[in-house]
């Protein structure tokens, strides 16, 4: 007969995070294990699989969530979490290219992007760490405009990429 629900053994994983451009771990990350929070290192369940999500304020998760769990024989937990799962994260940041009406870029034209009460200044190529929030954009330099007037950067976008996305803002000068 089958073991009650409660007697199934337990399966482990041992999960741990990094910065997918330097392999530096990145302890401050939280893990999410099946909708718990939970510490980095070793996860523990009866199921076969887990869902595993990390959190970290300006990273964004990359790759899979779901992750199978080996079944252990030995009394220490350490010893036996054999599968060893790299959870790998990327900077949310974004470099702004900022282009004129001729398409070529216009230095020292700095642009405003505020979401909530945080405003960010930019200058072309500068970069910054974006929520997915979208962002109001307003002209600071005198005498020119942004031709659009909000920039919204999705979490799909962050993933689809390990290296910094590149967003161009239009100006234009004021008529």
């Amino acid at each position: 007969t089958a073991a009650p629900v409660d007697e199934a053994p337990e399966k482990t994983a041992r999960f741990h995070v990094v910065d997918v451009r330097t392999d530096a771990p990145l302890p401050d990350a939280q893990l999410i294990v099946d909708g718990a929070p939970q510490a980095q290192g070793i996860v523990a369940s009866t199921k076969d699989n887990v869902e595993v999500r990390c959190e970290l304020d300006g990273y964004v998760q990359l790759g899979p969530t779901s992750h199978s769990l080996d079944t252990g024989t030995n009394a220490d937990m350490a010893a036996w979490a054999t599968d060893s799962v790299e959870l790998r994260m990327r900077p949310r940041d974004v470099r702004l290219s900022i282009i004129g009406e001729d398409g070529s870029p216009v230095e020292g034209v700095s642009v405003v992007l505020t979401h909530g009460d945080a405003s960010l200044n930019a200058t072309h190529d500068s970069v910054l760490v974006l929520t997915d929030e979208p962002y109001s954009l307003e002209c600071a330099t005198p005498g020119w405009t942004c031709v659009s007037d909000t920039l919204e950067v999705s979490t799909e976008a962050f993933r689809a990429s390990e290296e910094v996305l590149v967003r161009e803002l239009r100006v234009e000068r004021a008529r």
